[in-house]
């Protein structure tokens, strides 16, 4: 398995990205009237029922550090998919690149919402709502070798935190976890240090919120 692309271009496309968001920021803020504003304990989560994200930063654990691209999806902020892409900043670096893809709950957003559990602070709400439970799978390459054929299992959470105090905007990110290679779940040791390995994401990134009118999207209030 090839993959040429690296860190320059997954970091300019990104920024790019980014930059198109933050211009785009004050009219998705002004959307919302006066009186729905001062009351939206969702900041805008409800305004539609599919969140993107889009994101890009550094990945650090065992070798040198990695330049790290983040897409994921989820439905009304709850459950979605996500993909991740590490590309090491050295050809020399012992870990050059990572591929990684699963399932991410967030339990807490409407469990709290619903109930009115919420302390009216944006920042707080969103921090503590951001909290996800991930699992997945992980391909590694480690080295001049090509990159696993059978992957490997990861497990990971995560913390986000928002810019702008709405769920569309910029978010500052961190995601850690365990990675297991398939040897290492097989033979229930670890060869090397990337064999079983601890990670952690560091990233800036776009949130939108977008109407997919994904059927059952009313159970909300929309």
């Amino acid at each position: 398995m090839s993959l040429g692309c690296r860190p320059s271009a997954i970091i300019l496309g990104s920024t790019f990205t980014l930059f198109w968001g933050i211009d785009h920021a004050n009219a998705e803020r002004v959307d919302l009237p006066p009186d729905r504003a001062l009351n939206d304990t969702a900041y805008g989560r409800i305004d539609g029922d599919v969140f993107f994200r889009i994101a890009s930063g550094v990945t650090v654990g065992p070798g040198a550090p990695r330049a790290a691209l983040d897409l994921r999806a989820r439905y009304f902020d709850m459950a979605g998919l996500f993909v991740t892409y590490e590309d090491a900043f050295s050809s020399t670096s012992s870990a050059r690149r990572v591929v990684a893809t699963g399932f991410e709950l967030r339990p807490l957003f409407v469990a709290r919402w619903v109930q009115g559990w919420h302390f009216g602070v944006p920042f707080t709400d969103l921090l503590l709502d951001s909290f996800g439970i991930e699992l997945g799978v992980q391909w590694t390459q480690v080295g001049t070798a090509k990159i696993r054929s059978t992957p490997g299992f990861q497990f990971g959470i995560g913390l986000e935190a928002p810019l702008f105090g709405r769920a569309t905007g910029l978010w500052l990110g961190v995601h850690g976890g365990l990675r297991w290679s398939n040897e290492a779940l097989a033979q229930s040791t670890a060869t090397s240090a990337f064999e079983r390995a601890s990670y952690f994401t560091f990233t800036l990134g776009w949130h939108q919120v977008v109407s997919a009118k994904i059927a059952g999207a009313t159970a909300l209030g929309r």
